[in-house]
């Protein structure tokens, strides 16, 4: 699948998640992208004392909505 460029309002933010069960360790990546798909800022982070991988791709889901907020407010 290629990217596809968005209307000119619009951006559009992948992300996704990482886990290691053995050390209880996450990890989290976001990308937002303009509609000429233009890098407009990235994000990683750990999490640390995670039960399982949904947890961590919802709390990748949660800081890409917090990111994009603040980026494009």
């Amino acid at each position: 699948m290629n990217w596809q460029p968005l209307g000119p309002d619009k951006v559009k933010v992948n992300f996704d998640g990482a886990f290691k069960a053995s050390t209880r360790i996450g990890g989290i990546g976001v990308d937002i992208r303009n509609a000429a798909g233009e890098l407009m800022g990235a994000k990683a982070a750990m999490l640390q004392n995670v039960t399982d991988p949904f947890v961590v791709e919802a709390m990748a889901a949660i800081q890409a909505l917090d990111f994009a907020s603040d980026l494009v407010s």
